[in-house]
């Protein structure tokens, strides 16, 4: 049996169990192909989409396209209200930018909070409400090992064998294949060689070089925005850690040298 038919087999077998079975799309290559897999189920399932309120705006409009015909519902995060709330999220965390520290200034978050908050936890309470007793999903093996991040740890107390990732055992290069083999359609940055379903444009912990050069180039406004939202962030972190560790550290180098 090849990859694809295990595959088929997957979905079939754990749909055949199933009264109100979910499928969790995200607009990223992994659950555009499972949403192709699953057309042959399209009248049996119900379709989900948590974003926020700040997604790519060509993500929208690529995801409501691709779910029409289904039976799909998307949910809406607040992003500004989050924000306003618990700061801006950050790779580095100057403690003094804390929410709860009530200092003057940016406020910052730990990293992946938000994306917990805005998304996977909306969409976990969505699944639970709806009565769901199969939740099919595209994450594969590798966003699997995230645990912060994985969106099956937050379905409990959904039996185990009733969240079904029929991708797991799929690389990276296997999904882009087969969709290109079935000439699928994928958001505009796979074509350009950035395998990144994006999620929100102004992320200030995701936005690594070859994304953000994406963005000077397809969306260069965002791009100006949110490079001025880095500033702010990371401009927090240096004038930190100028003001209260550098000396610390520069004392201690005194002392050393005497």
């Amino acid at each position: 049996m090849t990859k694809l038919e295990l595959t088929h087999q997957i979905i079939r077998d754990a749909l055949l169990a199933a009264q109100r079975p979910v499928l969790a799309l995200s607009g990223g290559k992994d659950s555009v192909m499972l949403l192709d897999l699953c057309r042959p189920y399209r009248n049996q399932l119900h379709v989900v989409w948590a974003r926020t309120t700040e997604t790519f705006p060509h993500m929208v409009e690529f995801v409501r396209r691709n779910a029409t015909g289904w039976d799909f519902v998307e949910l809406v995060g607040d992003q500004a209200k989050h924000f306003a709330k618990h700061g801006w999220p950050s790779a580095i965390i100057p403690v003094r930018h804390r929410p709860h520290e009530k200092n003057p200034g940016i406020l910052i978050q730990s990293d992946g909070y938000c994306c917990k908050d805005l998304q996977y936890k909306p969409l976990a309470r969505y699944v639970k409400r709806y009565g769901a007793d199969l939740v099919l999903h595209g994450q594969t093996a590798e966003d699997l090992r995230k645990v912060k991040l994985s969106f099956p740890k937050m379905l409990r107390p959904l039996a185990r064998d009733r969240i079904v990732a029929p991708l797991d055992a799929w690389t990276a290069d296997e999904v882009l294949g087969y969709c290109r083999t079935r000439n699928i359609e994928l958001p505009l940055q796979y074509s350009d060689g950035l395998n990144d379903s994006l999620e929100c444009w102004n992320c200030t912990v995701r936005t690594d070089l070859p994304r953000f050069l994406w963005m000077q180039k397809r969306c260069p406004e965002l791009a100006a925005r949110l490079a001025t939202m880095m500033r702010e962030v990371y401009g927090a972190v240096l004038a930190d850690y100028e003001s209260h560790i550098k000396p610390v550290i520069d004392a201690a180098d005194i002392r050393e040298r005497l």
